[in-house]
């Protein structure tokens, strides 16, 4: 039986636009020397993603001003998901996850900021649910 791979996208990729790897050592909670220290030992390369590039803070010390317009426009997306998500609708809760991001693109607030790692969580909290419950609905299917 073949596995399922998802990959979630913390913003929108343009025609053309690199698309990079997590190897499991994130710039949220590892500094850029170690993280850089831990690929060169385990896999033999130099990152040169933007996080490397531009030595993205950790998350505890990332950007997260908003104008009051721009956070109630997030704090209502991010409702509804919270609701749409307690109530099983996973797929309209993961929605407004995509609708949250594009919210912080239209106001072209820039990446690394705290807002997109919200959205992101919330967006890979739908899909383990997503993908949960297609894994349990499959292993209930039954042959007479």
């Amino acid at each position: 039986q073949g596995g399922q791979m998802v990959l979630v996208a913390k913003r929108s990729i343009k025609k053309g636009q690199e698309v990079t790897n997590n190897y499991g050592v994130h710039h949220n909670n590892i500094p850029c020397s170690k993280r850089q220290s831990i690929l060169q030992r385990g896999y033999k390369f130099q990152c040169q993603c933007p996080a490397c590039q531009g030595d993205y803070p950790l998350l505890n010390k990332i950007e997260s001003g908003l104008s009051k317009k721009v956070g109630k426009e997030l704090d209502v997306l991010i409702a509804q998901y919270q609701k749409l998500f307690s109530e099983g609708c996973l797929e309209e809760a993961l929605d407004r996850c995509c609708d949250y991001i594009k919210k912080l693109e239209q106001h072209n607030i820039q990446y690394p900021h705290r807002n997109y790692e919200i959205g992101s969580i919330a967006m890979n909290s739908c899909w383990w649910g997503i993908i949960s419950r297609q894994t349990y609905m499959s292993s209930q299917v039954t042959t007479e």
